[in-house]
C-alpha cells in the first residue's frame, strides 16, 4: 500500500469499525486487510485515511490545478491554431498574387496570338482552339 495524498494517515481499525472513521470526519482513502487479529479474534485492516477538510482542500486545490493546465493547454492551442491560421492566410495571399500575374500573363498571351492571326490570317487548328477556348479538344488531341 503507497501512501497517495500527503496529509493522510495509516491506521490499523477492525474491519466492523470503519463506520467510526467517517463518523469521525476522516475520509478514507484505501483499505487493505493485514494478518493482524486483535484480541477478540476479529480481523484488523490497514486504512488510509485524511481529516475531511484537508481532503476537500486538496481535492478543491487539485480541481484548480488541473483547471489552470487545461487553460493553459487551451491557450497553447488556440496560439499554434492562429499560426497555423496566419500561415494559411499568407499562402492564399501569394496564390492570388500568383493567379493575377498568371492572369495578366495570358492576356497578353492572347493578345499576341490575336495579333499573329491579324498579320498571318489563319493559324494553326490547335492555336486556333486555344483562341475559342476549346481546351478539350486541343488537349484531347495531344494525349
Amino acid at each position: 500500500m503507497h501512501k497517495i495524498h500527503e496529509k493522510s494517515s495509516f491506521e490499523y481499525c477492525r474491519a466492523d469499525c470503519l463506520d467510526t472513521l467517517q463518523v469521525q470526519g476522516r475520509v478514507i482513502l484505501q483499505i487493505e486487510q493485514c494478518k493482524r487479529i486483535d484480541e477478540g479474534l476479529k480481523q484488523m485492516v490497514i486504512v488510509e485515511t485524511v481529516c475531511q477538510a484537508e481532503y476537500e482542500k486538496t481535492t478543491t486545490e487539485t480541481h484548480i490545478h488541473e483547471a489552470y493546465e487545461r487553460a493553459e493547454e487551451a491557450q497553447a492551442r488556440s496560439e499554434a491554431f492562429e499560426e497555423m491560421l496566419e500561415q494559411q492566410r499568407d499562402w492564399t495571399r501569394e496564390k492570388e498574387v500568383e493567379v493575377i500575374r498568371i492572369g495578366e500573363e495570358n492576356q497578353k498571351l492572347y493578345e499576341a496570338l490575336v495579333e499573329c492571326r491579324r498579320i498571318f490570317g489563319t493559324l494553326p487548328t490547335e492555336i486556333e482552339q486555344l483562341l475559342e477556348g476549346d481546351l478539350n479538344n486541343v488537349y484531347a488531341g495531344t494525349v
